[in-house]
C-alpha cells in the first residue's frame, strides 16, 4: 500500500490535486490498519484516497472518498520547466497560454490538442 501511495505522491508533483484509487479498501481484513496508515500519509502528503467498490464499478454512488486531497496553491516551476522540455503537447499548451496572456485573446482552438496533433 505504501508503494502505491508514494507512486501517487510522485505522480502528483505536477498537478494541483492527487488521489490514490484502490479497490475495496474497507473489505480488506486489515482495513482498520490500512485506513489508519492512509489517513496519516494523506495528512502528511496531501494525497486523497478513493475506494472503489469492485462489485459495482459503474455505480459511482457506491465508491467512497476516504480522504480528500489537499489542493496545491503554489506552482512548482521546476516541474513545469521539466515538462516543457520533455513533452511537446505541454510545450504547445504553455506557448498558447503565453500568447493568450500577451494578446489578451483566448482562442479555444489553440488549446484543443487532439485536433492539432501533428
Amino acid at each position: 500500500m505504501r508503494e502505491y501511495f508514494f507512486q501517487a505522491v510522485a505522480n502528483s508533483s505536477w498537478s494541483n490535486v492527487g488521489y490514490l484509487v484502490a479497490l475495496d479498501i474497507r473489505k480488506s481484513p486489515s482495513a482498520d490498519k490500512i485506513l489508519k496508515e492512509l489517513g496519516i500519509l494523506s495528512n502528511l502528503y496531501g494525497i486523497g484516497v478513493i475506494s472503489l467498490d469492485s462489485e459495482n464499478l459503474y455505480d459511482y454512488s457506491s465508491h467512497e472518498i476516504l480522504f480528500l486531497a489537499k489542493e496545491k496553491t503554489e506552482i512548482d516551476f521546476a516541474m513545469i520547466n521539466r515538462l516543457y522540455e520533455v513533452n511537446k503537447d505541454f510545450k504547445k499548451y504553455i506557448n498558447s497560454i503565453n500568447i493568450a496572456y500577451k494578446t489578451g485573446k483566448l482562442d479555444a482552438r489553440d488549446f484543443d490538442f487532439d485536433k492539432n496533433l501533428e
